[in-house]
Formats: C-alpha cells, sequence, structure tokens
C-alpha cells in the first residue's frame, strides 16, 4: 500500500472494503482492455493508417517487396493484359495491400497470429480491384465522386461497390480465377522475401489447411513496436475506484493493471531506424519534483455533485437543449407534416437546420450518455480518483477528459473533492468571489464581486431553489467556453446549510503566458497589464489590445472599407473578446494565419456574408497582429532571440534540450517525416490523405522545431511554477486536494488565502533569476559554441508580485 497515491478516505476505509475495491478494480482495467481492443480492431479494418505503429510496419514491410512486386508486374503485363488495371497502382501501392491484408489476418486471428491461405487470397483479390476500380473512377469521374461522398454519411463495402458498378466505364472483367491466381503470386512473393511462412496442417486423411504467418524476425520487430499496448491502441480509460499508483522517477504508475499504464512522459513515437523499429523518441526525463506534484495531484480524492448531476441528467433527458446540451432525441418538427404551402420553405429551412445539429452533435450525445451512467455509478463508491502523465514539457493531463477538473463545463461541474472541511469566513469570501466569476463579474474587484453577489442573494436562492425555474437566470447557449453548470455548481455551494464546502476554488493567471515574457524581459508597461505589479483592480490585457485596434481602425476609415465595416458591426469598439485568443496565444508564437483562423473559429465574423467572410478576417487579423506587435515589442526580443538558438542548432543538426527549474529535462525534438500519398484504406476522403509517416531518427524538422521553441519553453515553465506551488502548499500548509490546470490553481475555499500567497512567491522565485540566461548556459555547454547574448531587460521589480492582488484571479 506504500506505492499507492492514497487520500484520507482511502484510510478510512475497512480492509474488507479495500480488497473489494481493488478486485472490482482489477476486474474493470481488464474489461476496459477488452473494450479497447474490440474498439481498436474495428476501427482498423476500416482505418488502417489512422495507426501509426501498424501503417509503419506495412509501410516498411512492403517497401522490401517492392522490386520483387515490379519485375513480377512487369512480366504479368506483357503476358496478361487484364493486369494493366491493377499494374497501373504501382508496387508500392500493391504491396501495401497485401501486407495489409496479412496484418488484417494477424489482428483477427490473434490466438494463433495466422491467417488461412484462402482467405489471404480471396481478401488481397477483392482489396486489388476495389482499390484499382476507385482510382479509375476518381481520375475519369471526379464530379460525381465529390458529390456521392458530400451525400453519403458512411461508406459501406456495399455502398462502395454499388458506387463503382453504377460508374465503371471499363467494363471488362477479370476472369476469378486469374485474379485468384494472381493474389496468391503475391503471397508467394511475401513468403519469398522472409516476411512471411506458409505453414501447411494436415487435419485427417487427405484434407490440408495452409496458414500463413509472420516469420520469427518479423513478429520480433512487431512486438517491439508495440511492447507498450497504448501505442496501438487508445486505451478507453475511466477514474479510478482505487488510489493510482504512485510514480517514480525511474518508473511510470497510474493505473494499476502495468501492461495498461500509459507512459509518464507523453509523446513516443515508433519509427523506423537502422532496420528496427524504436519507440525511444522525445527522451524527456521527468525529476522528483515533478513526480512529487503529480501523484499529489493523483492523491487527491474526487466525489459527484449529486444536485447539479439529476438537474444535468433531467434537462437533457427532457431534450431541453440548453445550457449547450446536445439534443436527447429528434425534434417532433422532424416527423411534422406540413399543411401550410405558405410555410413550406420555411420549415423545411427549420428541419434542415435540426437534422444538421441532430448529426453533428451524435459525438456529444453519446458521451452525454456516457458520461451521465459513469456519474452514476463512481457516485455509489462514494469517491474516485484521476491518474495524471505529462507530455514532453512536463506539462500534466488527467488520462481521462470525462468527469476531469480539466475538462469542459459539464465535466467540472458534476465533480466536487470528496470530503466536505468546515466553511469559514475566509473560504465564504472567496466562494462569493468564484460565484461572481462565474457570473462574469471578474473585471471588478474582489470586494465588488461579493458585493454583486450580496446584492443579488435573492437571485442566486432562487436558482438554488428551483434550478428548472430558473434557467434563464444561470444557463446560456453558448457553443465554447459555456460555463452554466459551473455557475449551478458555485450556486448550490453557496446556499449549503450544513456549514461545510466541497467545491473547488480555482484563481487563474492572468494571460499567464505574458506574464511569464514580462516576468522574464522585466517590462514594467507589460507586467502592470498582467497583473505583476499591485493594483486597486485588475488590469486586463485583452481590453487594452482591443482598444489598440479601435484607435488603428479610427485613423484608417478613410484608408480602409474594412475598418468602417467593423467600427459599424461593434458600435465604434472592437469587443476585448475579438482580440482574447490571439492576445492569450502570442506567447506561443500564434502566427497571422491563426489569428485569422481564430476569428472565423470563434464565430466574431458570422455576420459578414460567407463569401466574404474569409477577406473579412484577414484584413481584421491584420489590425490585431500589428496592436500586438507594438504592445509586446521588448518580450518578442525574448522569443526571436529562442528562435535563433534553434536555427544555430539546426544548422549543427542538433536538436534542443533544456533543463526546466523543477529539473525536467525537455527533449525539444523535432524530426522530418517522409510521408507517402497512397490513399489506399481512406477511401471515401476527397482530400489528399498521408497514409504513411516514417519518421528519420538523426535528423532535425527545422520549421517545426523553431516554431515549437517559444511556446514549449513558456509551457515548461509554467509547469514548474505550478509543480513548484503544489508542492509548497502540501508541505507548508498541510493541503491535500488539488485541482490546477496549468494556470489555473484550485483547492478548497478555506485554504485560497494560502495558495494565493504561494503561487506569488513560487512566481518571484521563479523569476528571481532570468530563465533564459539559465537557458543559455546549459545550451552553450550542449551545443559547445558561444550563443548571443540574452535580450536586456526592464526595469519591472519583479517582487512586486508578492503585493499583487490580482496576479492570479
Amino acid at each position: 500500500m506504500n506505492n499507492l497515491c492514497v487520500g484520507s478516505l482511502w484510510l478510512d476505509l475497512p480492509s474488507e472494503e479495500k480488497s473489494r475495491r481493488l478486485l472490482l478494480n482489477a476486474v474493470e482495467e481488464e474489461a476496459m482492455f477488452e473494450r479497447s481492443l474490440e474498439n481498436f480492431t474495428a476501427k482498423l479494418d476500416s482505418c488502417m493508417e489512422s495507426n501509426t505503429p501498424v501503417s509503419n510496419f506495412v509501410m516498411q514491410s512492403s517497401t522490401m517487396l517492392s522490386d520483387a512486386i515490379m519485375d513480377y508486374l512487369s512480366k504479368a503485363q506483357r503476358s496478361r493484359p487484364w493486369v494493366q488495371p491493377i499494374y497501373d497502382l504501382g508496387p508500392q501501392t500493391v504491396s501495401v495491400i497485401v501486407v495489409g491484408a496479412l496484418v488484417r489476418g494477424l489482428i483477427f486471428y490473434k490466438d494463433s497470429q495466422c491467417t488461412e491461405w484462402q482467405d489471404l487470397v480471396r481478401r488481397i483479390a477483392s482489396d486489388l480491384v476495389r482499390y484499382s476500380d476507385i482510382k479509375e473512377i476518381r481520375k475519369e469521374n471526379k464530379g460525381a465522386w465529390i458529390l456521392a461522398n458530400r451525400a453519403v454519411k458512411n461508406w459501406t463495402k456495399k455502398r462502395l461497390d454499388q458506387f463503382i458498378k453504377f460508374h465503371k466505364k471499363n467494363t471488362e472483367k477479370i476472369k476469378q480465377k486469374d485474379l485468384l491466381k494472381f493474389a496468391a503470386h503475391m503471397i508467394e512473393i511475401v513468403v519469398a522475401s522472409g516476411i512471411a511462412v506458409a505453414h501447411t496442417v494436415r487435419l485427417s486423411g487427405n484434407d490440408t489447411r495452409t496458414h500463413v504467418v509472420f516469420s520469427d524476425d518479423v513478429l520480433a520487430g512487431l512486438e517491439q513496436a508495440h511492447s507498450d499496448f497504448l501505442v496501438w491502441a487508445k486505451i478507453l480509460y475511466r477514474p479510478m475506484i482505487v488510489p493510482p499508483i504512485k510514480h517514480t522517477v525511474d518508473a511510470t504508475g497510474g493505473v494499476h493493471t502495468e501492461h495498461l499504464r500509459k507512459s509518464l512522459v507523453r509523446g513516443d513515437v515508433v519509427f523506423w531506424y537502422n532496420d528496427e523499429f524504436s519507440t525511444q523518441f522525445r527522451l524527456s526525463k521527468p525529476s522528483q519534483e515533478v513526480v512529487d506534484g503529480l501523484n499529489k495531484l493523483m492523491s487527491t480524492e474526487w466525489a459527484i455533485n449529486t444536485r447539479v448531476l439529476d438537474v444535468m441528467s433531467t434537462l437533457f433527458k427532457s431534450n431541453s437543449k440548453i445550457a449547450n446540451l446536445p439534443p436527447y432525441e429528434k425534434d417532433d418538427l422532424l416527423f411534422s407534416r406540413i399543411e401550410d404551402d405558405a410555410m413550406m420553405e420555411t420549415v423545411m429551412q427549420d428541419k434542415r437546420r435540426l437534422w444538421d445539429e441532430w448529426h453533428k452533435r451524435a459525438n456529444d450525445r453519446f458521451r452525454m450518455l456516457l458520461r451521465l451512467s459513469l456519474a452514476r455509478d463512481l457516485d455509489g463508491y462514494g469517491f474516485f480518483y484521476h491518474s495524471y502523465t505529462v507530455d514532453f514539457r512536463s506539462r500534466a493531463y488527467t488520462l481521462t477528459d470525462l468527469l476531469s477538473p480539466q475538462s469542459g463545463d459539464q465535466d467540472r461541474s458534476l465533480i466536487m473533492f470528496a470530503k466536505p472541511v468546515k466553511q469559514t469566513e475566509r473560504g465564504l469570501y472567496w466562494l462569493k468571489v468564484t460565484v461572481a466569476n462565474l457570473f462574469d463579474q471578474d473585471k471588478k474587484s474582489f470586494a465588488d464581486r461579493v458585493r454583486w453577489v450580496d446584492d443579488n442573494m435573492s437571485m442566486l436562492q432562487s436558482i438554488n431553489d428551483d434550478p428548472y425555474a430558473t434557467t434563464s437566470l444561470w444557463a446560456d447557449d453558448k457553443s465554447k467556453k459555456n460555463q452554466s453548470f459551473q455557475r449551478l455548481a458555485a450556486v448550490f455551494e453557496l446556499c449549503r446549510t450544513d456549514g461545510m464546502t466541497q467545491l473547488p476554488v480555482n484563481m487563474d493567471g492572468s494571460c499567464n503566458g505574458i506574464q511569464h515574457w514580462a516576468a522574464i524581459s522585466r517590462d514594467p508597461i507589460i507586467g502592470k497589464l498582467v497583473n505583476l505589479v499591485p493594483a486597486d483592480e485588475p488590469q486586463d490585457a485583452y481590453a487594452y489590445v482591443a482598444n489598440m485596434v479601435t484607435r488603428e481602425l479610427e485613423s484608417n476609415v478613410y484608408n480602409d472599407p474594412w475598418a468602417d465595416v467593423f467600427l459599424s458591426y461593434w458600435d465604434g469598439k472592437i469587443s476585448r473578446s475579438v482580440v482574447k485568443r490571439a492576445v492569450m496565444t502570442d506567447p506561443y508564437g500564434v502566427t497571422l494565419r491563426g489569428i485569422i483562423d481564430g476569428l472565423v473559429n470563434d464565430r466574431h465574423l458570422d455576420w459578414v456574408f460567407e463569401k466574404d467572410r474569409i477577406k473579412a478576417a484577414n484584413a481584421l487579423a491584420k489590425y490585431v497582429q500589428a496592436a500586438m506587435n507594438t504592445l509586446l515589442t521588448i518580450p518578442n526580443q525574448g522569443k526571436e532571440w529562442l528562435k535563433s538558438v534553434c536555427k544555430t542548432a539546426c544548422e549543427m543538426n542538433k536538436q534542443l534540450n533544456w533543463t526546466t527549474p523543477c529539473g525536467f529535462q525537455v527533449a525539444h525534438e523535432y524530426v522530418p517525416r517522409e510521408r507517402i500519398i497512397l490513399n489506399i484504406d481512406s477511401l471515401t476522403s476527397t482530400k489528399r490523405n498521408y497514409l504513411f509517416a516514417l519518421s528519420k531518427k538523426g535528423c532535425v524538422d527545422k520549421l517545426r522545431a523553431t516554431n515549437g521553441i517559444s511556446p514549449n519553453t513558456i509551457h515548461s515553465l509554467d509547469a514548474s511554477h505550478m509543480y513548484r506551488t503544489i508542492n509548497a502548499c502540501a508541505t507548508e500548509c498541510g493541503m491535500s486536494s488539488f485541482s490546477f490546470i496549468h494556470d489555473s490553481y484550485g483547492v478548497y475555499a478555506t485554504e485560497v488565502d494560502d495558495l494565493r500567497r504561494i503561487t506569488r512567491r513560487e512566481f518571484v522565485n521563479l523569476h528571481s533569476s532570468n530563465p533564459l540566461q539559465a537557458m543559455k548556459e546549459e545550451l552553450e555547454d550542449y551545443l559547445g559554441i558561444e550563443l548571443p547574448p540574452v535580450p536586456p531587460v526592464g526595469e519591472l521589480d519583479i517582487n512586486q508580485v508578492l503585493e499583487s492582488e490580482y496576479f492570479f484571479h
């Protein structure tokens, strides 16, 4: 038991109950494995390229066959004219089809690791014909294919064959005898190459059966490539009813079944190098400080918020569709008859909209059913845990997003800390701040937020008393950043009458990426805008940039027709929400294209005619980018320095590595990939599809490495800040429950004062010396050269953070 991330509720359980839970957990993890395997094999049969290890294996094995198959096809072409359509596929494609068929046989005959000769022959033959027909039709009748692909939601082999039959121009039919003979010759080539071995087994009398199995050498390579099943299939994780196994610096913890554990440091990629498979990629190495922080996150005991669960379930099953809930069942309008001809067009438009909504949200509906079922199940156990791993920069992530503190509104609202603690006056104060934040009052001072709650207590009490009759007060329909059910959870917590509290209260960083850059550059202007210095109320960098954009539009209203259009729509003042995504992602190196995509995807320009929307996004994005570049001139010098260092390393053909303040060794490793365009398994894709990717160890992808250096550096710093804060809260104040999400730190309401104090102190400690200078010295030793000096810093006194009320708020 010493190796478990235990909480107090687990320690209080009778030994019999602990044993029962451990047994149930083992059964569930085995069932989880089986469900995942079934899901994997089902997808593999229709979309093999979605699985990187399998596709890489097929790619490498088929490459070994190409020359032999090319030789065979050349001879067959001269003596067998009907081979021409298959010959046109090319030796690489034919090789992929042949090896892919063998891999599928291996998967579906996983007990014997073989497939019967006749089955394999028929599978290869039918695949060859189908693929050659599709290639011919897409070349000769591209328009019909595009239209059909738009109309058909899910292609099946039967539908594909019907489409081929209708559109195929070449009616010359290959004799089945000749086709099967051709496929058999393909298998003979596979066997002759050493990839596979044919075994003949005598059943009875003269009855024999021939099986085809991978050779021992190939099987060894395949097993090495998939030694971790998680690289082969996505495990369908769920929260744990027992404490997770502790991580150590040398060993991965988490789920109890060892072969189901995801690597402590995510990012393994299977590649082919030096004639063997390897998963040793991005070898970031964890430190004790990071492992300690992860184990404290995994020790947090969670419980289901049953009041929120009941409301969410009722509203969902009543098909209300409020608060961004997906539809539970089809709307009655879809089946109604239209009696009034005058209303025909309007009703048909409504029907089309409802059908679109029904199909588009099919996945949301399935996840909601799963979420509610899982919540009911976990509620029966009283408490549960989440397991965490990290990415190559040390950022922490839960293994499942269902009922996770890192997930969206619906999941976060359904969970709370499992153990109630006695509420205090200061805890109630911070709970009121949280309620106000969730009701969009987060730009006000803390005192004004608390005052808003006190002034609206009767309204909040009415929500608590009857959440169904008051949905207009707490629910909104935003498709993104919706926090309706979190509002409801906070109101329920505020109106508790038992004097206890369980809801995590989170303090969020103010543009946390820019906070780090402002601290690195010691820029007093930016530091003030992101609350690194004391102020009477929170500063708003988003609003500041929005005002800069507004002023620039005003000055160009006679030169740029779009300027007048934007100012007219937003009543002469650009909304902060328009620039928020761009400003938020600027510390991570957002490009002009990224800003344009953000404006479109966040639907800020839905009011523009669709044909002009991209033009409008281009025009507005340039104003936003210019405003950010003007404001962030000094912090941007740090980004440019990092890029120049990365380019220098790339010219030396070296990947960058550095150590974070927490001792985590980041392997900033970007390997170029050789892509082969085959479009075989994704027959229904109208876009160019890269089927296989083979990484080349020993080379550097210069573009991706350079673009990634700035965001990865900042992410490694915010992760260090998080781990240091968690560990200090635990060791100094005895905290044991944490709801941390990168730059949003949550604890019990009664512990917020200590959290805020430690958060500020650890940030100052992190930036007491320049992190870029530390990176420079480490990279100079690693690269063996002298690097340019880090950019000069400004006059910001970083110790002012200690007195900043709104540093995290």
